[in-house]
C-alpha cells in the first residue's frame, strides 16, 4: 500500500509519514525504520527499502 502519507512497511506494520524518526542501515540492504515513540523494530525489505526511500523523499 502506497499513498501520500501512509506506507505499508511489511506484512505487519503500515507506518505513517510523520511518525518515521530516522533509517538506518540493516543488514544485506534492508532497512530499519525508527519512528517517534515506538518500541517495535520496523525492517523494510530490500525491494521495498527503495520504495520507501522515493516515498520520504515526495
Amino acid at each position: 500500500m502506497r499513498s501520500k502519507n501512509f506506507f505499508r512497511a511489511n506484512r505487519q506494520f503500515i507506518i505513517q509519514i510523520d511518525a518515521v524518526s530516522q533509517l538506518v542501515h540493516y543488514f544485506n540492504r534492508k532497512l530499519k525504520v525508527v519512528l517517534f515513540n515506538s518500541e517495535f523494530d520496523i525492517i523494510v525489505s530490500r525491494e521495498k527499502s527503495v520504495l520507501l526511500k522515493e516515498w520520504l523523499d515526495s
